[in-house]
Formats: structure tokens, C-alpha cells, sequence
């Protein structure tokens, strides 16, 4: 792929990857890990990340 992805193509994209990487994470740790403390961090983590990827794209643009 050679141009910019559309925002949207995206986070939906991020979220598919996220859902799978979630459910595979519940998969393989103990039933007392805290599953929903853990996805809440994620998803802000994944969203940070967008977000920073975001602020890169518009410094970098003329």
C-alpha cells in the first residue's frame, strides 16, 4: 500500500486488530486476571496511539 490509509479504514482496522488480540488474551490468562481492566487499558492505549500517529501526520504535512 502506498498512500495514506483513510482515518476511518483505519480505526477499523485497529479495532479488528485489537478485538482479536483481546480474545486471545482472554484465552491464555488465569480466570482471576482482571480482563476488564485490562481491555479499558488497551483500548486506551490503542487510542493514544492513534492519536499520536495522528498528531505525527499533521506536523509532518506541509
Amino acid at each position: 500500500m502506498t498512500g495514506a490509509m483513510d482515518p476511518a479504514d483505519r480505526l477499523a482496522s485497529e479495532r479488528d486488530l485489537l478485538s482479536l488480540y483481546l480474545d486471545e488474551l482472554q484465552k491464555t490468562v488465569p480466570t482471576s486476571f482482571p480482563t476488564s481492566r485490562t481491555r479499558s487499558w488497551l483500548i486506551g492505549a490503542t487510542r493514544f496511539a492513534i492519536a499520536m500517529e495522528e498528531l505525527d501526520t499533521l506536523e509532518s504535512s506541509p
